[in-house]
């Protein structure tokens, strides 16, 4: 894979997290909110360090994970989940930041909002571990039937699914989505059994 792929990714990794600080800052109506700023950051790590893990261990697989989601390879139904469950993180923004401006709910504690961040950075983590330790951590469920086969490394080795369970533990280190996006973490526990089928078959 040419270099290029790897800027491109990059590109496409800051680009998808300026969006996401205008759908939580603009609802806001101020820049000047430090949670606001650790919640991008969050993302920013998460996003940025992908590109970063992938360009080092795994270059095929960044390309792969390059793929849109209107690809036909993936399962139609898995590209219905993923959109809505992007189009309800986008709304979790976006009812952030009204939150922030109107005052709709009193500050957290200090010691939870320590615990949401680390939450956040642990589950975070925890998906780009498991992205690491599983060459074919594709977007999406496709199989390939030529190079799929089943992770037993990294977490793999304790956790079924160690990239679910991070991605839902990142969720939980936020305020709103555990109110209002439990499709979201409904997808991250019923989505490994619904492409368990395709995925024994192969393995089998």
């Amino acid at each position: 894979m040419k270099s290029g792929t790897t800027v491109a990714a990059f590109g496409r990794a800051i680009v998808g997290v300026a969006v996401y600080a205008v759908f939580l800052f603009i609802p806001a109506g101020t820049i000047e909110w430090p949670l606001g700023w650790v919640l991008i950051a969050i993302l920013a790590y998460a996003a940025l360090g992908e590109v970063v893990l992938l360009a080092i261990n795994n270059r095929p697989l960044l390309e792969e994970r390059a793929r849109s989601l209107t690809d036909p390879s993936y399962a139609a139904w898995d590209r219905r989940l993923t959109v809505a469950a992007g189009g309800l993180f986008v709304s979790v923004l976006v009812v952030s930041g009204l939150d922030h401006r109107f005052g709709w709910t009193p500050p957290l504690p200090t010691w939870l909002t320590i615990a949401g961040v680390a939450a956040a950075l642990a589950g975070n983590s925890l998906f780009l571990w498991s992205m690491a330790s599983n060459r074919t951590f594709f977007r999406g469920v496709r199989i390939d039937r030529d190079s799929h086969e089943v992770a037993r490394s990294g977490p793999y080795r304790v956790v079924r699914h160690p990239g679910y369970l991070g991605a839902i533990a990142a969720q939980l280190g936020h305020r709103w989505p555990p109110a209002l996006s439990p499709r979201s973490c409904r997808r991250c526990w019923r989505r490994p059994s619904w492409s368990g089928g395709p995925l024994s078959r192969t393995a089998s």
